[in-house]
């Protein structure tokens, strides 16, 4: 079942959003320990303030387990929104975030993080997981979808492809070649 997420979701959401902190090979993630910065995340995910909220997440479900989800949002917003996530690494005590700057566009509702566990890739949940983001960018008004994808992820890129995403430029991401695709809803 796809849905979107409730505020009791946010450890499992965050469990799985390490995943893309780690393959993005963020500073912070080799600067704190994941037994201390996984608190604050999950705190930031049970607050409808910060990007990375429980608001802007849909779930899919399992017998009962999250099994995959993404962020998204309106697009050209990423940047605004590190004050506030700054202000809770400082509350406690952890370096900046390190955040890069903007990495969506305005006029597009941006897919920020999609991803599913491991043992479920290939299974077509990603697929079902793009179905319901372009349900909510058609819902929040946006007539584009946007999205940043590895260079060094074709697998990721096939699937946006055969969904009708096209590059529309590129972006480095904490030091990694993004391709930035979109597509109409």
């Amino acid at each position: 079942m796809i849905r979107d997420a409730r505020k009791e979701d946010a450890e499992e959401i965050v469990e799985l959003f390490k995943i893309v902190l780690v393959d993005m090979e963020l500073p912070i993630m080799e600067k704190v320990s994941w037994e201390k910065l996984k608190p604050v995340l999950v705190e930031a995910a049970k607050e409808e303030k910060y990007q990375i909220s429980y608001k802007n997440a849909v779930v899919k479900e399992s017998e009962g387990k999250i099994i995959g989800f993404f962020y998204g949002y309106k697009g050209g917003t990423a940047s605004q929104s590190y004050e506030p996530i700054e202000a809770l690494f400082k509350k406690y005590d952890l370096p900046p975030f390190d955040a890069d700057g903007e990495e969506s566009f305005e006029g597009e509702w941006y897919l920020d993080t999609l991803v599913t566990k491991k043992a479920y890739r290939g299974k077509g949940i990603g697929k079902e997981l793009l179905e319901a983001a372009f349900d909510k960018a058609r819902a929040s008004g946006m007539a584009l979808i946007g999205l940043d994808v590895d260079q060094v992820n074709p697998r990721a890129k096939a699937l946006y492809e055969r969904m009708g995403f096209e590059k529309m430029d590129e972006v480095v991401l904490s030091n990694h070649n993004y391709d930035h695709m979109q597509r109409k809803v």
